[in-house]
């Protein structure tokens, strides 16, 4: 069952244009809970400045790795791994680096790169999570990492990571990934 996180929660975070927030957020909602809201059970494996990996919970199909780079403003970057031994460690990368260079995805954050408290919804389970973002006039859905429904027979290893291509503020830029790795010829 998914968990309903809101800006408008008691001891929500804040996300802005302001470097780190989406962690935080992030953070907040899968790792460790806030307010009178649990966690939603997922770990953080690896951290360094700027940089956050999290995993999903045994309970996940695919248990995959997310890394997030949060060093911008309007948008933080991320990249899925089967498996990693540090924060800059990882193999199995999806998106691979020759179909997207540079830290991964674009996760968008907020219009402006000031801390103004940006609307957000954070859906999440053990496995999956999605967060929509409200920009000047409409939601988006700007993140979703977790578990996915393979329909190729016998896979068991099927993660998805959804995401902007680029930090164009296009909803047309959106890119969905997906890890097959397990998954039969």
């Amino acid at each position: 069952m998914f968990t309903v996180y809101r800006c408008t929660d008691s001891g929500a975070p804040s996300l802005s244009g302001v470097a780190g927030s989406l962690t935080a957020l992030l953070d907040a909602c899968l790792v460790n809970g806030y307010g009178s809201l649990p966690a939603a059970g997922w770990t953080k494996p690896f951290v360094d400045t700027g940089k956050a990996v999290y995993r999903n919970a045994a309970a996940a199909v695919a248990r995959s790795y997310y890394r997030v780079t949060d060093v911008g403003t309007t948008w933080a970057r991320i990249r899925g791994y089967d498996a990693m031994s540090s924060v800059d460690a990882g193999t199995g990368e999806f998106p691979t680096s020759t179909v997207i260079s540079g830290d991964g995805l674009f996760a968008y954050k907020s219009s402006t790169a000031d801390t103004t408290p940006r609307p957000w919804i954070l859906l999440a389970d053990e496995r999956t999570a999605l967060l929509a973002l409200k920009g000047s006039t409409y939601w988006q859905v700007c993140l979703y990492l977790g578990d996915g429904n393979s329909d190729v027979p016998g896979d068991t290893n099927f993660a998805a990571l959804c995401a902007f291509w680029s930090n164009a503020d296009e909803i047309r830029n959106a890119l969905a990934t997906f890890d097959l790795v397990g998954a039969p010829a």
